[in-house]
């Protein structure tokens, strides 16, 4: 079970972590897209809450 168990969290922190990279590409984007600050900022907010929910 130790083991199965031990398995099954890389295989969560590997999603995790493929997840992340995702929102940092879509932000890069957004960031290189948009110019005006409020965008930027509520990009930026927006991706804050999300990996605060994954990090719970």
């Amino acid at each position: 079970l130790a083991i199965g168990s031990e398995t099954d969290l890389v295989i969560i922190d590997i999603n995790i972590n493929q997840i992340l990279h995702v929102l940092g590409s879509i932000t890069s984007i957004l960031w290189t897209n948009h110019a005006q600050f409020r965008n930027i900022q509520n990009v930026n907010i927006g991706t804050e809450s999300v990996v605060y929910r994954l990090s719970i």
